[in-house]
């Protein structure tokens, strides 16, 4: 997969999505990401492999924020716990 190939049909997002979130593209060897709101801009390519340590990553809450600094909380994409 490239930047063009990238283009088409195919994209997957979280059923628990409303419509403003990533979107991926499992390729040959390669996972795309991109934003779903800005499909025209450039894609990320991650390996296999590099999508699994990610997902895994997820599972394990490894990139949440445990506390949300003062001048974010108000931001609508802030962590909330």
């Amino acid at each position: 997969m490239n930047q063009e190939g990238a283009a088409g049909s195919g994209w997957r997002s979280s059923s628990h999505s409303d419509g403003q979130c990533v979107e991926v593209l499992f390729g040959d060897g390669v996972i795309g990401v991109r934003d779903s709101k800005r499909p025209r801009e450039p894609v990320l390519l991650v390996t296999r492999m590099a999508w699994r340590r990610f997902l895994r990553g997820l599972r394990r809450d490894e990139f949440v924020t445990r506390e949300v600094p003062e001048e974010l909380r108000d931001w609508p994409g802030a962590a909330r716990r």
